[in-house]
């Protein structure tokens, strides 16, 4: 089975329509039918919510279906891997990378996983493109062909 892990910029977009959302739910259909095993740090949870929070108070979403949708995101089968787990690999990463702690972390966890990450956040893939890291990296974008 393929690992991927996902980062909130992918997992919103399973839930509020936005660029590249279809894509996005290739990827959770695969794992719905156990294509795909999904993984992520821990921190997913709060970068999620913190989103929903930011979508509901400029009104995207009443708090309503932010919290749906909060509800709806915890039940899928996504395995959370350990932040305090995974930080010494991110900082080391963090740093040579010229990234944040928090992306760091989940490149961390694709290596952890033996897996990719998909994201949709454009600088991130861009600043690891010109690294050892870049194969560890997709852009959800891509999707299907990265399933």
């Amino acid at each position: 089975m393929t690992s991927r892990v996902v980062d909130a910029s992918v997992a919103v977009k399973w839930y509020v329509p936005e660029r590249f959302s279809e894509q996005a739910s290739l990827l959770l259909h695969a794992a719905r039918a156990g294509e795909v095993a999904l993984f992520a740090p821990d921190l997913i949870v709060a970068e999620f919510g913190s989103v929903l929070t930011k979508k509901a108070s400029v009104g995207e979403l009443t708090r309503e279906e932010a919290s749906e949708v909060l509800h709806a995101f915890l039940r899928v089968p996504i395995e959370l891997v350990s932040s305090a787990s995974l930080a010494p690999t991110g900082l080391a990463i963090a740093s040579g990378v010229n990234c944040t702690f928090y992306d760091a972390l989940y490149l961390a966890a694709a290596q952890a996983v033996g897996g990719r990450l998909v994201t949709a956040d454009d600088e991130l893939a861009r600043v690891t493109s010109r690294t050892p890291l870049r194969d560890l990296v997709a852009s959800v974008r891509d999707l299907p062909q990265e399933l």
